[in-house]
């Protein structure tokens, strides 16, 4: 179990082989400094700077490395970004060319690739292969060449997808070459990818990854310049969505791999601070909540990969049930007079009192007032940006001296529409009562202004109901009724993901909250005059909650669901500690499938190798892999490693007690520690 230190090392005290972790958050930006025994030196802090992820990545950086005389101790960095899960969810990056080889369009209506394609240039190229590897037509060089140079100045990256290309990748290998030599631009080419099956999903990953190039690239290099300006010369690793670790040159050639990697490193830090093989990690930061399961000490891996605002990928990624629930969460009635939790992010209004002391007078304001819909929140400026036009030139000169009410900036200056647009697009945000507010009205939290936090849960309280009049209600009452419904909800997502995990779906746990279930997962609401039934949940495993708000909205649903709890010491910053205390790995999986003329073919290039035996066939597959696999891994700086062989056999019954091969896939995975971490 990781050790939390006091601090700054002891005079005389030996620092070498300190790691830096950074992980950007969707609210923080945390770094922490682990010694060569896992204990934490230094942790910090700091809001997560969307505009400008490098502005959260230094402030924080700086948090921990104040406590050092240079960056000679360090060892290596580990980090975990949303950049890449964040530009797919906003449809942001680099202008990518798709390039199809062997397909028609007819490819753009599966798995919504035409909708990530946009308006990019789509390439149609004749060739392609069939399931047994065999060329269909053997492409012209020159006329690829004359092709493909339209795209010259109109897009920073290429995706290059070839039917069958997993079989054999020869055709995808000539145009990336075309491509590289003729127009220098960066390409990725669909079979380095992934080794499956499945022409719309491979096409969906690889033209993500392509779109991914550009923005990964600027970060990754910012970052590294603003280490080399810290005299650090230690490598940069990155955390990709299974949680391993890899090169910073990986991920700039493979960045869609870094698909969920914050949650992946939560994950891997909360198992190494639980010490436990078998657990539920439960990690709730201020807008979400991130479930997973782990299982021998490591995070459970989706089957099907990482699934990212609804695209299908083939991106390998830890299976992640996340709700939208958080310390942050809004909180809003419905017409029938319910709460609801969620989904959008509110700031805090202990956090907004505590900055802006205005803010408090006007909330004193609005409860000496009659009620209107919009008492209790704020309009805040995010960031620095020019405005578009004379309305927002307005809005942005009415932010400019800090948050305002938003009935002023709806009522008095008529700019409701314009601060809702403006707010999808991220540039503005509402600050209302939250789940952190109710905690410091019932005096389990105080970071903040509890006065702001009072004053919102009066003007909440008292919101009328479906058209009715104001409701009169304490201020202790409302909170304690928000706080209590987090803690359901809480428990319902753990028991969600539970039941996801045992391949059942949950979908049923969302009816009755009020009714047996709602009682199965909250023994305290009494039950029915005639109660001739009960029902209880039980996890089976410990839960481990992580993320700042893990101590204040986790130990009830633990005893809903009669399991042991435990939050580890350094809950609030296991992200970070997850980006550097995984491993690096490498997987590679070779396929053997069954030939037209009865043989066996073995898919390791151009052209597969033929085997008359199956056995014969799996044995040369599974030394390929091993050797490959290792490669891989030396070539990320790992001495010592560890292969792990993984089989898969797909078979077709021909009648009573036969069977037949049709595929076999053998995957070597190779696991070692970081180089600056081994030993």
């Amino acid at each position: 179990m990781l050790e939390d230190g006091n601090g700054v090392p002891e005079a005389g005290e030996e620092t070498g082989g300190l790691r830096l972790g950074i992980d950007t958050g969707g609210t923080f930006t945390d770094a922490v400094l682990l010694d060569e025994r896992d204990r934490l030196v230094a942790r910090a802090k700091v809001e997560t700077t969307h505009g400008d992820l490098l502005r959260g990545i230094t402030g924080a950086a700086e948090g921990v490395l104040a406590t050092l005389d240079s960056g000679d101790a360090i060892r290596f960095v580990g980090l975990s970004t949303t950049l890449a899960t964040n530009a797919v969810v906003e449809g942001r990056g680099g202008r990518a060319a798709l390039v199809l080889i062997g397909f028609d369009r007819g490819l753009l209506r599966r798995g919504r690739l035409g909708e990530i394609l946009g308006g990019d240039p789509l390439v149609l190229l004749p060739g392609g292969h069939d399931a047994h590897g065999r060329a269909s037509e053997e492409p012209d060089p020159a006329e690829i060449a004359a092709r493909l140079a339209s795209l010259a100045g109109r897009v920073e990256a290429v995706a290059v997808v070839g039917r069958f290309a997993v079989r054999n990748p020869a055709h995808e290998r000539l145009v990336a070459r075309i491509l590289r030599r003729r127009l220098g631009l960066p390409v990725t080419c669909s079979h380095e990818l992934s080794g499956a099956l499945d022409a719309a999903r491979r096409a969906v990953t690889t033209l993500l990854n392509a779109r991914l190039l550009p923005e990964i690239r600027r970060l990754l290099d910012a970052v590294r310049a603003y280490l080399r300006g810290r005299g650090i010369a230690a490598p940069l690793l990155v955390v990709r969505g299974d949680g391993a670790l890899m090169r910073v040159e990986t991920a700039l050639e493979r960045p869609v791999e870094t698909l969920l990697s914050g949650p992946a490193a939560s994950a891997v830090g909360a198992a190494r601070l639980a010490g436990l093989p078998d657990a539920v990690i439960a990690d709730m930061g201020g807008t979400t909540t991130d479930i997973v399961v782990l299982e021998r000490g490591r995070p459970r891996l989706s089957a099907r990969g990482a699934r990212i605002a609804g695209f299908e990928t083939m991106v390998r990624a830890i299976e992640l049930e996340t709700v939208p629930l958080g310390g942050d969460s809004e909180i809003r009635r419905r017409p029938d007079g319910r709460l609801v939790i969620g989904p959008r992010r509110r700031v805090p209004l202990a956090v907004l009192g505590a900055c802006h002391p205005q803010a408090v007078e006007a909330l004193r304001s609005q409860l000496a007032a009659p009620p209107r819909e919009f008492d209790g929140l704020f309009g805040l400026r995010e960031g620095r940006w020019a405005a578009d036009g004379r309305e927002e030139a307005r809005l942005l000169s009415l932010l400019e001296r800090g948050p305002v009410p938003l009935t002023e900036i709806f009522d008095r200056h008529g700019l409701r529409s314009c601060f809702e647009g403006l707010a999808k697009r991220g540039r503005v945000r509402v600050a209302g009562f939250t789940p952190s507010d109710a905690a410091h009205v019932l005096g389990r939290q105080r970071t903040g202004c509890v006065e702001a936090a009072r004053l919102g849960a009066a003007l909440e309280a008292r919101r009328p109901v479906g058209g009715g009049t104001p409701a009169v209600q304490p201020v202790e009452l409302f909170a304690r009724w928000v706080f209590e419904l987090c803690e359901q909800a809480t428990a319902r997502a753990v028991a969600a993901a539970a039941l996801r995990g045992m391949e059942e779906e949950p979908d049923w746990l969302a009816a009755g909250p009020e009714g047996i279930l709602g009682r199965a997962l909250n023994p305290a609401i009494p039950p029915p005059a005639r109660n001739l039934l009960e029902m209880r949940f039980r996890l089976m495993r410990p839960l481990v909650a992580v993320g700042a708000p893990a101590p204040l909205f986790f130990p009830r649903p633990a005893v809903y669901l009669d399991t042991a709890l435990l939050v580890p010491e350094a809950h609030a910053v296991c992200n970070a500690i997850g980006a550097v205390v995984g491993e690096l790995a490498r997987r590679v999986t070779i396929t053997v499938t069954r030939g037209a003329e009865g043989d066996y073919l073995l898919h390791l290039g151009d052209p597969p190798r033929r085997f008359a035996d199956f056995a014969a066939a799996v044995a040369a597959a599974e030394r390929a892999a091993r050797r490959r696999a290792r490669a891989l891994l030396r070539r990320e700086g790992v001495a010592e490693m560890v292969v792990e062989i993984e089989r898969a056999c797909d078979r077709a019954r021909l009648g009573e007690g036969e069977e037949m091969v049709l595929e076999a896939r053998v995957t070597a995975v190779a696991r070692g520690r970081p180089p600056a971490a081994a030993g």
